[in-house]
Formats: C-alpha cells, structure tokens, sequence
C-alpha cells in the first residue's frame, strides 16, 4: 500500500504544469508603439535689418525622451504676414496658418546614407545641434497681409439687444498696430511625423526710419571713437536726456531735473493716465563691418553698443595700428513692443596709424662700480614697447648723445666708456613697435660720478 505522504509532490508538480500552460496562453492589452520625435526648436530669434529678416536658430540635437540622434528628416522655417487690425480673437489652428504660410527654408539633416540627388533644390544640409541663420528678403509679394475668413455667422438680431453702453471718456485713440510678419520653425521625422511648432517670433512690417549720415571716426592709441547726427524721421524724445554716456546706475531712474517735489506725506497724487499714448523714441546700434565680404556664411549682425537714447557717439576699445576698421549705424524703433532696425548708414572706414609716442621711462637708478656705471629703470606700461635707447653728457649744458644706435629690449644698460672722477648724465627714452618707430621723452636725468 502506497503511503498518503508520496501522491503530493506528484500532484503538485501537475498543477504548476497546469498553470504554466494557461499563463502562456492568456493575451494582455497590447502595447503603445514608440513614437520618436524630434524636439522642438526653443530657440527662435528673429531680427529685421531694413528689408532684410534674420532668423537664428538651433537645429534639434534629441528627441523628446531624451534619446540620440534625432528621429529628424527636415527643418522647415514658415514665415506668414498678417495685419493685427484684421486678425481674429484667437489664432487659426496650426494647419490653417501653415497652410497659408510661405515655407521661408528647408534644411535636411545630414546622414551618411543620404545621397546628394535627394535633397530638393532649396535645400541645405545641417548637423544635429548647429546653429543655423536663415536671411529673408521682404519683396513685395511677402509683405502682403493675408487675411483668414470668419466662420462666425453674424447675428443681426444679436445687435438690436445690446444695451447702450457709457459714454467713454475723451481720450486719444490708441495707434494703430503695424502689419507683422510672424516666423515659426518645426522638424519632421523620418517617418513624417511633425514635432511641435517652436514659438512664434513677430516683426513690424512697415517703413523703416532711414539712416542717419555716415560716422565720423576719430582714435587715440587705445581706442576708437564713433560720432554720428541724429537721422531724419527718427523719433526725439520728449524731454532730451543729459546724453552722458556714463550715467548708466541711473538709467530706469525718474529724472525729476529742477523740478519742485511734494515730500508732505499728507499730500498725495491722484491715479491718472496720459491723455496721448507714449512713443518710444528712437535709439541707434553701431556695428562694426568688414571692407570685403568674406564667403556667403549668414551670420546674424551684432551690435557693438547697448543703445540708450539721447546718445550719438561710442567708444571702441578695440586697436589694431594697420588694420582698417569700418562702421555703420542704424536706426531702432519700438512699435507695439516689436523692434525694427533700418538701413544701415554709409560705412566710413579708418586704418589707423600710430603716431603716438610712449612716456617717458621712470624709476632709473645710475650705480658706479670699478670702470664703469650701470643704470636700470622701471619697464613702460605701454603694451607695444620696442625697446629703450639710453643717453648720455659728460657736462652741464652739454647735448644728450645717444649710447645705443639701436634700442635696447631690457631695462638695464652698463656703461664702460667713462673715465674715473668724471660725472656723466644720463636719460632713457622709450621706443614702440612702429615702423617707423615713435620715439618718447626722455625720463628724467640722473647724474653719476664713475670711479
């Protein structure tokens, strides 16, 4: 007779058989298929130049869950021209203003397999990461406002109940908003799904303020100084500012001037608001521009200026003796919060050239020893020093003739030719890197007994 305690184990290892092959055979929900897609381009910046618009950028370099390379096929830049006057309470959706749009460029995303026939005519090949500039030429045809029609069917009936409202207080009429064109940049995936739109960036779409005239340059040893007049049409401000090009701590400050202020706690102003809407008065940026023009790269100009109205000069602490430098100034306005810079005035060029001599050497020190006096001195502060040349009389009145024909780069010279119990004068002058070289004051005389 077979004991109770042997069936279990024969029993239980048939179970778990059991349960294993019904697992195995149950389906769960099925999984959500990866979806890659780019990240969006969160950079946008967008700057108009007269009837030139620069947009920079950088091309997405991961997907959206962080993982590398990008799933990324194309970048394209839209750009879309709109009058505010006539845009409705909300935007049209995405497909619809996309439609419209103008595709402004395309660039593909360079990988290996690529081949260079299928790449369409506009296109540009780009790096994941790299940071890309796009210049659009606004010719008539692009500033040209579209309009979207309205869906919206009109009520008549709906008029006829409104209640008359108060009458609003006489104030000016608010100035009109400028017709705008508005710029956006999105990636599409191998796979041709689109990431997310990046941000739109806006800019007026108007006449630009022209140019003032060209600069003038003027420079010292250190530094250049950029002059120019204010430009016809430009907006003055209504109370001139000091225009001191170092009052910047104050600057966001009210300047209440010689005014008469309350300072009686007990006395206090009523709210109010300006009866006419206040315009930004025009400021102006330097730029700094090259003689020639070096390859077709587009890169997106720079300022060498903070702007700050009322100023109409700036100083540029970069000197290369030799090297021409160019400037051209231009015109900014702020128009419903958008800026607009105009054409860029005539260039006016300067090669520089050093006619300025060093200072006089200070600290010489005269040392006579056996035969001979040694001098040293304390090395000049100017940062294009060639060398000293060292002079020397034997007598009061006499002319300083120099010891050294060629200049010297230390700061020390030991002279031999002396005679005992006779007193030499001597005076160091400092020379630059010129050609031909600007010779400075000689230092101060030191008087020496050789032995």
């Amino acid at each position: 007779m077979r004991s109770r305690t042997s069936v279990w184990p024969v029993v239980t290892i048939v179970l778990m058989g059991v349960s294993l092959f019904v697992a195995c055979g149950m389906k769960g929900p099925p999984m959500a298929p990866i979806v890659l897609l780019p990240n969006a381009v969160d950079d946008l910046e967008v700057k108009r130049f007269g009837s030139h618009v620069y947009l920079q950028f950088t091309a997405p370099a991961a997907n959206t869950d962080g993982s590398r390379p990008p799933d990324l096929d194309l970048v394209e830049v839209y750009g879309l021209t709109t009058d505010p006057e006539q845009d409705h309470a909300t935007a049209p959706p995405l497909d619809d203003w996309l439609d419209a749009a103008t595709l402004v460029a395309t660039f593909h995303l360079s990988r290996p397999e690529t081949e260079a026939e299928d790449l369409t005519e506009t296109g540009q090949t780009i790096e994941p990461g790299e940071q890309v500039v796009v210049v659009e030429t606004l010719v008539p045809e692009l500033v040209e406002p579209h309009v979207f029609e309205d869906d919206s069917e009109d009520d008549d009936d709906e008029s006829d109940e409104i209640e008359e409202s108060p009458p609003m207080p006489l104030l000016s009429p608010p100035l009109p908003r400028p017709t705008r064109r508005t710029y956006l940049v999105r990636g599409v995936s191998t796979r041709g799904r689109e990431s997310a739109p990046s941000a739109r960036a806006e800019v007026p779409i108007i006449n630009p303020t022209p140019p003032p005239p060209p600069p003038t340059i003027t420079y010292t040893d250190t530094e250049f100084l950029v002059e120019w007049t204010p430009a016809t049409g430009a907006i003055r401000p209504v109370q001139a500012p000091d225009g001191s090009e170092d009052d910047d701590e104050d600057e966001g400050e009210d300047d209440l001037g010689d005014l008469d202020v309350v300072t009686d706690e007990a006395e206090t102003r009523l709210p109010s608001r300006p009866v006419i809407e206040v315009v930004t008065p025009s400021d102006y940026l330097v730029y700094a521009v090259g003689s020639t023009r070096s390859g077709d790269v587009a890169t997106l100009p720079t300022p060498l200026n903070t702007a700050k109205v009322g100023l109409f000069s700036y100083r540029d602490r970069v000197m290369r003796f030799g090297t021409e430098r160019c400037y051209v100034v231009r015109v900014r306005d702020v128009l419903d919060s958008l800026r607009i810079q105009g054409p860029a005035s005539p260039p006016t060029c300067v090669v520089p050239i050093d006619t300025f001599p060093p200072g006089p050497p200070t600290g010489i020190v005269a040392v006579a020893s056996e035969g001979a006096i040694s001098l040293v001195w304390d090395p000049n502060p100017e940062r294009d020093i060639a060398g000293y040349l060292v002079l020397r009389r034997a007598s009061t009145g006499a002319t300083l003739e120099t010891l050294t024909p060629e200049p010297i780069e230390g700061t020390s010279y030991r002279d031999a030719s002396v005679t005992a119990n006779q007193d030499y004068i001597y005076a160091v002058q400092a020379v630059d890197d010129a050609t031909p070289y600007n010779t400075g004051a000689p230092s101060p005389e030191i008087t020496e007994q050789a032995r």
